[in-house]
């Protein structure tokens, strides 16, 4: 639990509460960074989720956190989580939940169709007057899944692996039905005016992938590349995310062509050598390191490290994007989340 005292000491030091949020930059300057053409600042973005803590005074404090990348179709209140969380059948993190929708393989049209219905005009316009409501800036669209980690939550995380083994068949149907209606999705922000798609896919433990790279690249690595596909001719930039280790699929990952990978995770991937390999070649979103240093390090390091990152990430051309490797949790001292809000302001 935060300690009330501790935060008012700092509140007194940073009048963070009389600030407004820095102006989004406009959107030409976050193409040039991503498609690393050069003459831009350095976007950021930074929406750390609200959930995970249990001081309510945070969420204005975060409400003044720079981003340069404005979602239009996340509308979660966060409050209402645990709610939403309870609703028959949904799962939002598969591998800690009890129940799953397809329990036996016969269940998959219906779940589809229940989960998957036709996208309609009626969604289109909605996400088109989002990206109205804010003219001039980048907008992005999130998604927390897009093949394994959909899969898993609807099957189960031990089952599926399983699956992909003995019922390999069946697991692929039901990727091509996830794949088909995402991109259908995918086509749909492009009409409606978005510029680039977030999605994730965790597939690394803190030391490795969690299947085969050989099964990897036989299962998923083609239709992430169809996925890629689809948003460029959608006018899309992709964004892929994955947690943990992927030293071993890494240059797969970049040759489905993705335009920027996040986070490059300090402490599970060989940051150096692919820094080294692709640095001016893919776009980087990282920087913050949210699993050893920012909740254990000191206020002083944490604005020392963030701006080693920044070193260590900046090309001349662009090409990166400065946030964090994950969520920033509620065991972060708040000494430290003004620490690191001060540090992005220098970068403004």
């Amino acid at each position: 639990m935060t300690d009330k005292r501790n935060v008012q000491s700092v509140q007194e030091k940073v009048d963070w509460r009389n600030a407004e949020r820095p102006p989004a930059f406009p959107r030409d300057e976050v193409v040039r960074a991503i498609e690393r053409r050069g003459n831009c600042r350095m976007p950021q973005t930074f929406e750390p989720i609200p959930i995970f803590f249990r001081n309510e005074s945070l969420y204005d404090f975060f409400a003044k956190w720079p981003t340069d990348i404005i979602y239009v179709n996340l509308g979660l209140d966060p409050r209402r989580f645990r709610e939403i969380a309870q609703e028959d059948g949904i799962c939002f993190h598969g591998s800690s939940a009890v129940r799953h929708l397809i329990e036996d393989w016969s269940q998959v049209d219906a779940v589809c169709n229940r989960l998957m219905p036709p996208l309609t005009k009626e969604w289109i316009n909605s996400i088109r007057a989002r990206v109205r409501e804010t003219p001039g800036c980048y907008h992005g669209a999130g998604h927390v899944g897009l093949l394994f980690e959909v899969a898993y939550v609807l099957r189960g995380m031990e089952r599926f692996f399983v699956d992909l083994y003995e019922e390999r068949d069946k697991v692929e149907d039901l990727l091509d039905r996830v794949l088909e209606y995402t991109c259908d999705m995918m086509r749909g922000y492009g009409e409606a005016g978005v510029d680039g798609v977030l999605v994730g896919d965790d597939w690394g433990s803190q030391r490795s992938l969690l299947i085969s790279p050989d099964l990897w690249r036989q299962m998923f690595k083609p239709r992430y590349t169809l996925w890629v596909e689809t948003c460029h001719k959608a006018g899309l930039h992709t964004v892929f995310h994955s947690d943990g280790n992927l030293d071993s699929i890494f240059p797969d990952l970049v040759e489905t062509g993705i335009d920027v990978y996040n986070p490059l995770q300090p402490g599970a991937m060989d940051v150096d050598r692919w820094l080294k390999e692709y640095k001016g070649k893919v776009s980087f979103w990282t920087g913050v390191d949210v699993q050893g240093m920012l909740p254990f390090a000191s206020p002083q390091r944490v604005k020392d490290e963030v701006r080693r990152s920044v070193e260590k990430f900046s090309h001349e051309n662009g090409g990166f994007i400065l946030g964090p490797t994950n969520a920033i949790t509620a065991e972060v001292p708040y000494e430290n989340l003004v620490a690191l809000y001060e540090t992005l302001l220098e970068y403004r």
